[in-house]
């Protein structure tokens, strides 16, 4: 019992110790502001899509994070320093980071744990989130909390307002949309007969039922309708996809089709390594002609592209649907049925008969 409580005053020694050289090793280097990640996934794509933005700032800033196993994830992301917390992250457990010239905190990701960083009230808190989209997410009752709330265009705004949920007007910022800034503009039609190229990018199954607008399990007869009618498909799901086995078996059903079709017709799909390492969303972007998509932030940037956009209605159908989606409204909407499949592949590779009224709502949705 000696020895044990010997080891263990020897640890709070070296915890304190160390907490000590790192807040005296932040004061010199001298940070305007961190960013906060209490997720334990998916900082690849949530921080990834931010941290070229924020080091175009060149202000000094840090990035902290609360598991381990995402250190060297977020290392090979950004040049800024990446701190973790030795012990689990409460308020007393967080002095040593937040230093005099540290002024704001960012976070991308809506976690419980982000109240720990909060209690700070001498930091301008700000919510950035990871995308802009109609998701419950998107307001969240939690973003109150925050001193700023950072919003793509007035969308944005009227979207909290309509779900009910209250944010001061001195609490919105419209900061537009840097990630579209490498998405090429194309607002003129295809000519007619023109061969198409269409992304299929699903989001994930979220993480309750009631956040589930994942198509994927539609997946293979959406590719099917595609395949029928010549297109060539690039095939991109949410990097999340690959953490469930079903799903994982669903992604998989839909490359080895695309794989058999690219052999027997010659039309170069591109899937797997190619659409979702080599090409980034932009690129993805830049190489097709029509989107579809479920209710993600992969729609709302596609507005940048001018191009024709599908979207699959999984938690309401027909008007309830475009009530609840407001993207719906410029999207053709393929319900979960699939009995309006026929129709939206008609738009997407002919006519596209909401093109103006896509443009219109581009910037009311991205600034």
């Amino acid at each position: 019992a000696v020895i044990m409580v010997g080891y263990a005053i020897r640890a709070v020694m070296i915890s304190r110790s160390s907490a000590i050289g790192i807040r005296k090793a932040l004061q010199q280097y001298q940070p305007e502001f961190c960013v906060y990640y209490a997720a334990r996934n998916g900082a690849r794509y949530q921080l990834g899509m931010w941290l070229p933005y924020l080091e175009r700032l060149n202000r000094r800033f840090i990035v902290i994070t609360r598991h381990p196993h995402t250190v060297a994830e977020i290392t090979e992301l950004t040049s800024a320093p990446v701190l973790l917390p030795k012990l689990k992250s409460a308020h007393g457990r967080l002095w040593h980071l937040v230093v005099d010239s540290l002024k704001a905190a960012f976070y991308v990701q809506n976690h419980q744990a982000n109240v720990d960083l909060l209690r700070f009230p001498r930091l301008t808190h700000i919510w950035l989130n990871h995308g802009d989209s109609d998701k419950a997410a998107n307001y969240s009752a939690r973003h109150a909390a925050f001193d700023k709330v950072f919003v793509s265009g007035q969308q944005g705004v009227e979207r909290y307002a309509a779900h009910g949920v209250r944010i001061r007007p001195d609490q919105f910022a419209i900061v537009g949309r840097p990630q579209i800034d490498r998405i090429a503009t194309r607002d003129e039609p295809l000519a007619p007969g023109t061969p198409r190229t269409v992304l299929y990018a699903p989001t994930w199954h979220g993480g309750k039922p009631n956040t589930n607008y994942s198509s994927l399990f539609l997946g293979p007869k959406i590719i099917d309708a595609l395949l029928a009618r010549g297109a060539t498909v690039i095939f991109r799901p949410h990097p999340q996809t690959y953490n469930d086995p079903d799903q994982t078996r669903l992604a998989q059903e839909i490359q080895h089709r695309l794989g058999a079709d690219r052999k027997a017709t010659g039309r170069q799909h591109v899937f797997g390594h190619a659409a979702e390492v080599d090409w980034d969303i932009p690129a993805c972007f830049n190489h097709c002609d029509a989107l579809i998509t479920d209710v993600s932030s992969v729609a709302s940037d596609f507005l940048a592209t001018g191009k024709p956009l599908a979207t699959v209605a999984i938690q309401q159908k027909g008007i309830a649907f475009r009530e609840a989606i407001p993207m719906a409204r410029v999207a053709y909407v393929i319900e979960r049925d699939l009995s309006t499949l026929p129709d939206a592949l008609d738009e997407l590779l002919g006519p596209d008969s909401l093109a103006a009224a896509r443009k219109a709502y581009r910037s009311y949705c991205l600034g």
